[in-house]
């Protein structure tokens, strides 16, 4: 794509319509499907390093921690991660499970970051960002297409995907399976961590000429992760580290419903149901989820356009404890109902916008919460746009919070006696607030270049804590040990604050050069009066992140694609920082194939990205080779 097409490109993530990035006022980025394509990804956690803004943390052979402006970690919180507009967020802690969200690559059509709060568009929990993954409509996919790769690490892949149809009406189905080996440990032995996945769905698109479409899909999956984890145990020495897979299966169904009422008004509704289930050594859980949402977009005026709906959500959950992790109630259901308004007015002969708007939410937890936004945005010239933004958003508690008792570490007491550190949930847990302040330049005044500048402020209240309260002696477990309750409470406040630049250059007709900067400090103290900062309180983010990538088309149809990052010390953990090159050698003698062989990690054989979080350990990131061939028919 040439910078002018980069900068035409349509984003629906910001307001829950189509525009330009360029009249935006959040600080966006879009990962296209010549990114992924020329990246050599093979994940899409593994993509997303290329968004200024986010860190990507591969924390073992099968799950990443992914955030975006702090706070991150194996069971990041404060992100909300939708595919097609489906939420897939899990219940259980407010987040992510990586290692389900996967596609065939070539079928997504672009991955919309969005950094910054985006409640009053989309709800509780995307606090700190947005990421929206949508995949290409079915008329893009005709035809077939298989495909098989194999690696030192990645093991082997190969997708199945054929799509056909008629005029208006069209479909594709598809297959994918991976198995990927396990990681390293610093030792040098092999984690157990390794991971294998089968999945398999359909999408149908009906387009009923230009006013009318109609869009279904759905999806199923079954597969196996690895993993070490840390347990207590009632013998010397009381705490060992045990391997053991967890059975993952789901699947959903989505259907969405589009029409153009006039040239001023339209209206969409969709609807959902997703469901997991999840078991390893911990614990068992199972998620099913019922969501529709209604809007209605309405331009009112040549300079006025309003956007208002609502919708409602339902989760059922079923949770099996163990020997290490107790359940109050093993079955609960939660209810969330919203409604949502936005405004936006041209003013000033169409070069200053001012958008306005709230979302009102009622759950299960915390009952009623308000999160607005205003905006303005300045078009300076016909190549420059600034904008700026405040809003409030919010991260309501998870179940975890509320009816989960944990047996996390044991050591010896006197006597031999053990001694159980356990975290408690907290019935009266409250939300976590957000006020977030940014502002940003978009300019493509020098040849061939842009640049995206994004300024932001975010200062939180009532951010989760554990804190410790008096030992008792707890008769209901063998042995009557002596137990050091920790209890989450939110009895921290916090402040982030930064600076993210990403430029993308076009240095000729067969050559692009893309890179990007982000700037990152967090503080996070103890509310007055409450005990001190638990050791991560902050999550672990690094103050600073460099990323570079040059895409280069070569004689005979080949092409020369590299990529740097560079990711800095985390304070008072990781303090190693750590470097990467990637390499990718493509070759395309024809429409129907692509061959193509990337190195990924070539400067070290292996280093650590992430901490380990609860019972989970992490492992150590090592050099992949990895090849890949594509067949179209």
């Amino acid at each position: 794509m040439t910078l002018e097409d980069l900068l035409k490109i349509e984003v629906t993530s910001v307001s829950r319509r189509g525009q330009r990035v360029s009249e935006t006022t959040a600080a966006v980025y879009v990962i296209t499907q010549q990114d992924i394509h020329r990246s050599g990804a093979t994940s899409i956690a593994a993509a997303l390093r290329m968004a200024p803004g986010v860190h990507v943390a591969n924390f073992d052979a099968n799950k990443w921690a992914v955030s975006i402006r702090g706070f991150n970690d194996r069971f990041t919180d404060k992100l909300l991660v939708m595919v097609d507009g489906r939420s897939v967020y899990s219940p259980m802690f407010s987040g992510t499970f990586w290692e389900v969200q996967d596609k065939i690559l070539e079928d997504i059509e672009r991955i919309e970051v969005i950094r910054g709060p985006g409640g009053t568009m989309w709800g509780s929990n995307a606090v700190n960002g947005v990421i929206n993954i949508i995949t290409k409509h079915a008329r893009q996919t005709q035809g077939g297409m298989v495909t098989a790769g194999g690696g030192n690490q990645e093991g082997a892949s190969g997708s199945l995907r054929f799509g056909g149809g008629g005029p208006g009406l069209h479909y594709r189905v598809y297959s994918k399976y991976f198995n990927r080996r396990d990681n390293l440990l610093a030792s040098g032995e092999r984690a157990g961590d390794r991971w294998d996945v089968l999945r398999g769905g359909f999408r149908l698109d009906w387009d009923r000429g230009d006013k009318e479409s109609v869009m279904l899909s759905g999806e199923i999956y079954d597969g196996d992760a690895g993993g070490r984890f840390s347990l207590p145990s009632r013998q010397f020495p009381f705490q060992e580290v045990v391997r053991g897979d967890a059975a993952l299966s789901g699947g959903h169904v989505l259907g969405r419903w589009t029409r153009t009422l006039s040239d001023r008004s339209s209206v969409a509704l969709r609807a959902y149901f997703d469901t997991y289930e999840r078991t390893d050594i911990t614990s068992g859980q199972r998620v099913d989820s019922y969501d529709f949402d209604a809007q209605h977009e309405w331009q009112t005026h040549s300079s006025n356009r309003l956007t208002w709906g609502g919708g409602y959500r339902r989760n059922e959950t079923q949770v099996r404890g163990s020997e290490y992790t107790f359940v109050e109630r093993e079955r609960r259901h939660t209810d969330l109902w919203n409604a949502f308004v936005q405004d936006e007015w041209w003013l000033w002969e169409e070069r200053l916008a001012l958008s306005a708007g709230s979302k009102f939410e009622h759950n299960s937890y915390t009952g009623w919460e308000v999160q607005p936004n205003a905006s303005l945005l300045g078009k300076l010239t016909p190549s420059e746009t600034a904008w700026a933004s405040v809003a409030q958003a919010v991260r309501i508690p998870y179940l975890a919070n509320r009816d989960l008792r944990a047996n996390l570490s044991a050591f010896p007491g006197p006597g031999g006696q053990p001694i159980y550190t356990s975290i408690f949930s907290n019935p009266e847990s409250v939300s976590e607030d957000l006020t977030a302040y940014q502002a940003g330049l978009r300019t493509a005044r020098l040849p061939r270049t842009s640049f995206d500048l994004a300024l932001f402020y975010h200062s939180y209240d009532n951010l989760q804590s554990a804190d410790p309260e008096t030992p008792f002696v707890d008769s209901s477990l063998p042995g009557s040990p002596l137990v050091i309750p920790v209890v989450f409470r939110n009895n921290r406040v916090g402040e982030t604050y930064g600076a993210e630049l990403a430029s993308t250059v076009q240095v000729s007709a067969k050559s692009k050069l893309a890179a990007n900067y982000s700037w990152l400090r967090v503080d996070v103290r103890a509310k007055p009066g409450t005990p001190p900062l638990d050791g991560n309180a902050a999550g672990h983010s690094p103050r600073h992140q460099f990323h570079a990538r040059w895409f280069q088309d070569l004689p005979g149809k080949m092409q020369f694609d590299r990529a740097y990052y560079f990711t800095s010390a985390v304070a008072d953990s990781l303090r190693r920082p750590y470097h990467r090159v990637d390499c990718r050698i493509g070759w395309n003698p024809s429409a129907k194939f692509d061959f193509s062989f990337a190195l990924q990690n070539m400067l070290d054989n292996q280093h650590p990205e992430a901490l380990g979080s609860g019972f989970e350990l992490p492992s150590e990131t090592g050099r992949s080779l990895y090849g890949k061939v594509t067949w179209r028919f």
